[in-house]
Protein backbone atom coordinates (compact mmCIF):
# COMPACT_ATOMS: atom_id res chain seq x y z
CA UNK A 1 0.00 0.00 0.00
CA UNK A 2 1.95 3.29 -0.66
CA UNK A 3 2.00 5.90 1.85
CA UNK A 4 -0.71 8.38 1.13
CA UNK A 5 -0.05 10.95 4.05
CA UNK A 6 2.30 13.67 3.98
CA UNK A 7 4.90 13.89 6.42
CA UNK A 8 5.23 16.95 8.75
CA UNK A 9 8.04 18.66 6.76
CA UNK A 10 5.52 19.51 4.09
CA UNK A 11 3.38 21.45 6.82
CA UNK A 12 4.50 24.12 8.80
CA UNK A 13 2.03 23.49 11.52
CA UNK A 14 2.37 19.71 11.67
CA UNK A 15 6.66 20.35 11.80
CA UNK A 16 5.83 22.77 14.98
CA UNK A 17 3.04 19.81 16.75
CA UNK A 18 6.03 17.62 16.11
CA UNK A 19 8.27 19.62 17.79
CA UNK A 20 6.10 20.84 21.14
CA UNK A 21 5.63 16.79 21.37
CA UNK A 22 8.87 15.52 21.20
CA UNK A 23 10.25 18.40 23.50
CA UNK A 24 7.24 17.31 26.17
CA UNK A 25 7.14 14.58 28.53
CA UNK A 26 5.02 12.52 26.40
CA UNK A 27 7.49 11.55 23.97
CA UNK A 28 9.12 9.61 26.71
CA UNK A 29 7.01 6.57 26.77
CA UNK A 30 7.33 4.86 30.26
CA UNK A 31 8.73 1.66 30.89
CA UNK A 32 9.37 0.56 27.21
CA UNK A 33 13.24 0.94 28.13
CA UNK A 34 12.44 -1.62 31.15
CA UNK A 35 11.10 -4.47 29.05
CA UNK A 36 12.32 -7.62 29.61
CA UNK A 37 12.72 -8.64 25.53
CA UNK A 38 15.04 -11.34 23.60
CA UNK A 39 17.51 -8.62 21.87
CA UNK A 40 18.91 -11.99 20.16
CA UNK A 41 15.40 -12.79 18.72
CA UNK A 42 14.51 -9.13 18.30
CA UNK A 43 18.11 -8.84 16.10
CA UNK A 44 17.35 -12.34 14.25
CA UNK A 45 13.92 -10.77 13.23
CA UNK A 46 15.63 -7.69 11.77
CA UNK A 47 18.25 -9.32 9.78
CA UNK A 48 15.99 -12.56 8.50
CA UNK A 49 13.96 -9.36 7.21
CA UNK A 50 16.22 -7.31 5.47
CA UNK A 51 17.35 -10.78 4.36
CA UNK A 52 14.06 -11.60 2.74
CA UNK A 53 14.51 -8.10 1.14
CA UNK A 54 11.92 -6.20 2.71
CA UNK A 55 12.05 -3.73 5.46
CA UNK A 56 11.23 -3.22 9.39
CA UNK A 57 10.57 0.14 11.07
CA UNK A 58 10.08 0.23 14.93
CA UNK A 59 8.38 3.33 16.85
CA UNK A 60 6.47 4.06 19.79
CA UNK A 61 2.88 5.53 20.20
CA UNK A 62 2.14 9.06 20.50
CA UNK A 63 0.62 8.00 23.97
CA UNK A 64 3.81 5.70 24.87
CA UNK A 65 1.30 2.75 25.65
CA UNK A 66 3.05 0.66 22.75
CA UNK A 67 5.52 -0.14 20.29
CA UNK A 68 4.48 0.13 16.84
CA UNK A 69 6.39 -2.68 14.14
CA UNK A 70 5.62 -1.83 10.82
CA UNK A 71 7.13 -4.64 8.08
CA UNK A 72 7.52 -3.32 4.05
CA UNK A 73 7.36 -5.43 1.67
CA UNK A 74 7.79 -3.84 -1.84
CA UNK A 75 4.66 -1.37 -1.54
CA UNK A 76 2.76 -3.48 0.84
CA UNK A 77 3.08 -2.98 4.54
CA UNK A 78 2.00 -4.82 7.68
CA UNK A 79 1.99 -3.07 11.02
CA UNK A 80 1.63 -4.96 14.70
CA UNK A 81 1.27 -2.57 17.99
CA UNK A 82 3.11 -4.58 21.62
CA UNK A 83 2.45 -3.30 24.42
CA UNK A 84 4.77 -5.24 26.60
CA UNK A 85 7.81 -7.23 25.83
CA UNK A 86 5.81 -10.61 26.02
CA UNK A 87 3.86 -9.63 23.13
CA UNK A 88 7.25 -8.35 21.43
CA UNK A 89 8.88 -11.91 21.58
CA UNK A 90 5.95 -13.47 20.48
CA UNK A 91 5.99 -11.17 17.44
CA UNK A 92 9.96 -11.61 16.85
CA UNK A 93 9.37 -15.60 17.35
CA UNK A 94 6.41 -15.18 14.58
CA UNK A 95 8.72 -12.65 12.11
CA UNK A 96 11.72 -15.16 12.29
CA UNK A 97 9.27 -18.34 11.76
CA UNK A 98 7.97 -16.43 8.38
CA UNK A 99 10.99 -15.16 7.22
CA UNK A 100 13.09 -18.53 7.85
CA UNK A 101 10.34 -20.21 5.66
CA UNK A 102 10.38 -17.67 3.02
CA UNK A 103 14.08 -18.32 2.77
CA UNK A 104 13.53 -22.13 2.56
CA UNK A 105 15.24 -22.39 5.80
CA UNK A 106 12.85 -23.54 8.18
CA UNK A 107 9.02 -26.38 7.70
CA UNK A 108 6.02 -24.63 9.48
CA UNK A 109 5.58 -25.12 13.01
CA UNK A 110 2.87 -26.37 14.84
CA UNK A 111 1.46 -24.08 17.39
CA UNK A 112 -0.13 -25.56 20.02
CA UNK A 113 -3.30 -24.16 21.70
CA UNK A 114 -3.47 -24.60 25.56
CA UNK A 115 -6.01 -24.26 28.06
CA UNK A 116 -8.99 -24.87 25.58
Amino acid sequence: MPRSRKPFAANPEGCAKAAAWFASNSSHPDGIGDWDAKTERLGDAIMNTLACGSAIMFGVTRDGSAVSVTIYTGDDKSRVYVSDSIELDDLTDSINDQALRHLGKREPRQIRVVGE
